[in-house]
Order: structure tokens, then C-alpha cells, then sequence
């Protein structure tokens, strides 16, 4: 499989292969430049005339008439007249020349790329997961979902022939199955291959985008009462003492978990007359400000915790600022007495 990938402002084929199940990959650079958004889904000129070039290249390999230097005669090894081009058989290749713009020619030959050019769901997809940019709690769903739902469906079908017909069966199996949100997650990891596909111009639209999502009903959140508040609060004290500032921040400040657990006291902060946010330099400082009943005291959320790793952006990717309220500076200025540790930054951590 060709395709392009842009490092710079200049636009690189990348040739995907296997070899022996795992997955290989080469570049190129071409001559031609990105001038828009410098992304593989850029449709700029430079972008168009290399797609076209990774078309070309596509068909030559598949016609057995590909020769390297025809296609990229400006690159060092045209210049060299090293290339021999992908020869179909492997006994033609000498080993003085045995390389091909990184393809080793007695291992891969034009017959092992028109198998990837004409390759099958299960495999474009272990390359789309590798290449795709998503979150690691993302990536363990989406590889549970390709692995328990996609690839027994899709597995051995060849990308083009998967009609609209195929999806629609496909996600009626699931209904009455799973919960219609769940439903939605299946067929979004789907739509993000095909949307993939599309973008490589292996097949020419995402028949995804015809298929209606599942409708999610929304559930009314009765927020807890003041008694409600105050009974969690005191029972937390008396049950689970080093957990009583996680309850408060979630009930006051509405924190999601990972947030919470992603607090250091380095995130507190102070407002000053200006409304510019000051630094607290030192854990006295802090202290001081949690005494103070008229101080702005703030924090600042900016990190999550997401399936144990810390990640630097929240689930919105915006910072925030928040506004200490008066109610919660006892519960913060308890828990910094009782747990705050001069080795440790966080708020809340374990024992090991």
C-alpha cells in the first residue's frame, strides 16, 4: 500500500508491506511540497500531484514495470544509477544492489507489495492502529474492539468490497446485544479505518457515513442535596479520613476523577488585585493562603489522570481555573496538615 505523509512541508510516500506477518514500512520523499495543512488528509496541489505519483507508482508495481529512478530520478541513489527497480523474482537481484529505497530485494519483491495493494481489512487495520493518534484508554478500547468485533466480521474481506449492505448487517447483529452507546463505539472505530481508507484513495468514500447512529437516551442527574453533602463529607471522615478532599472536590468543584488525581500543590495558585495568577513558591505560602479567609485562593487544571498514565491536557484539552469556594479550604487545609508529604507532589498518592 502507497501513501503519503508529510514531515516538514515536504510530502513522503510511504510503502507499506509485510513480511512474514509483520507489518514494514518505507519512505520515500517526493519533490512536491504541502502548501495547506501539512496533514495526509491535505488536498493542496503538492498534495494532489503526489497522490497521483503514489497511484502511479501503485500501478507500475502491480504491472511488474516499476523502476526507481524513472519515478524519483532526482534522488541520490537515481543519480548513482544504484536502482535496479523491484524485480518480480528474487533471483534477478545481485546482492552488490539488494536494497530499493530501503526495500531489501531478496526478502520483498514486486508480488509481496501487490499483495499489501490489494490487502485485506485485518491487515489495513493493524497499520491504521499503529499510525493512528489516539489516547491510550482510546487505543485499549478501539484494540478490544477490532479484535472481539471487526475482524471476525471484516477480517478477510478486501477493503473495496465492503458495501454499505455489509455495515448495516453488521451493526443489526449488535443491536439488542450491547447498550446503544456502546453500539456507537463499535461503529466509530469502524468509520475511523474507513475514513483512513478514503483518505489513502483506497476506496473513494467512507460507506460508514450512511449508517444511522444508535440514539443514546440521557439520563437526569439529580445533584445531591446540602444533607446529602454533609452526610457523604462525615462518613468519608470517619471511614476513609485520607479521602475526604477527593469527595469534596468532585462535590463542591464538579472534578472529574482523573483531574482529581492529577492535582499537585503546585496547581494552587493566588489571584491578586489585578486578577493575575500568582505562584505560590513554597507549601508555607500555601498554607498561609488556605488560612486566609479572604484570600482568592485558585487551582489550575491542566492534567488528568487517563488508564494510569498522566497525561498533560485534560479530556476538553483547556486549561481552567478554578475559584477555591470558602467550603472547601477546611477540607484542603486538613488534608495538607494530615497528608502532605515534602517527597511527594501529589495530593493524593498510595503507599507505594
Amino acid at each position: 500500500m502507497v501513501t503519503t505523509r508529510v514531515k516538514g512541508s515536504t510530502i513522503f510516500l510511504r510503502f507499506s508491506y509485510y513480511i512474514e506477518g509483520i507489518a514494514k514500512k518505507v519512505e520515500v520523499s517526493s519533490e512536491f511540497k504541502c502548501t495547506g495543512k501539512g496533514s495526509s488528509a491535505c488536498r493542496c496541489e503538492g498534495h494532489k500531484n503526489a497522490i497521483g505519483l503514489a497511484n502511479a507508482v501503485s500501478t507500475a508495481i502491480n504491472e511488474g514495470s516499476f523502476v526507481f529512478e524513472k519515478f524519483f530520478p532526482k534522488s541520490l541513489r537515481a543519480r548513482k544509477k544504484s536502482s535496479t527497480g523491484l524485480s518480480a523474482s528474487k533471483s534477478s537481484t545481485s546482492s552488490a544492489n539488494k536494497s530499493v529505497f530501503g526495500f531489501v530485494a531478496d526478502t520483498i519483491t514486486a508480488d509481496d507489495i501487490t499483495t499489501i495493494l490489494n490487502d485485506n481489512f485485518a491487515n489495513f487495520t493493524d497499520i491504521w492502529f499503529q499510525n493512528a493518534d489516539l489516547t491510550k484508554s482510546t487505543k485499549l478500547g478501539y484494540k478490544n474492539i477490532i479484535k472481539n468485533y471487526l475482524k471476525p466480521a471484516f477480517g478477510n474481506m478486501l477493503l473495496k468490497d465492503i458495501k454499505l449492505s455489509h455495515i448495516q448487517s453488521f451493526q443489526n447483529k449488535l443491536i439488542n446485544k450491547y447498550s446503544n452507546k456502546y453500539i456507537n463505539n463499535i461503529m466509530g472505530c469502524l468509520s475511523s479505518i474507513m475514513t483512513y481508507a478514503v483518505q489513502n484513495d483506497i476506496i473513494s468514500q467512507n460507506p460508514c457515513f450512511q449508517i444511522k447512529k444508535q440514539r443514546v437516551k440521557l439520563v437526569t442527574v439529580t445533584p445531591y442535596s446540602s444533607e446529602e453533602i454533609d452526610k457523604i463529607l462525615e462518613y468519608s471522615k470517619e471511614h476513609y479520613p485520607s479521602w475526604t478532599l477527593f469527595f469534596a472536590f468532585g462535590l463542591f468543584e464538579g472534578l472529574r476523577t482523573g483531574e482529581i488525581f492529577a492535582l499537585t500543590w503546585n496547581d494552587f495558585k493566588l489571584l491578586d488585585e489585578h486578577n493575575n495568577l500568582i505562584q505560590l513558591k513554597s507549601k508555607e505560602a500555601l498554607e498561609s493562603a488556605l488560612s486566609d479567609e479572604n484570600s482568592k485562593l485558585c487551582i489550575e487544571i491542566s492534567k488528568t489522570v487517563t488508564s494510569g498514565a498522566l497525561k498533560y491536557s485534560t479530556k476538553t484539552n483547556r486549561t481552567r481555573i478554578l475559584s477555591v469556594q470558602s467550603v472547601l479550604k477546611p477540607y484542603i487545609k486538613e488534608h495538607f496538615d494530615k497528608y502532605n508529604n515534602d517527597d511527594i507532589a501529589y495530593l493524593f498518592y498510595t503507599k507505594s
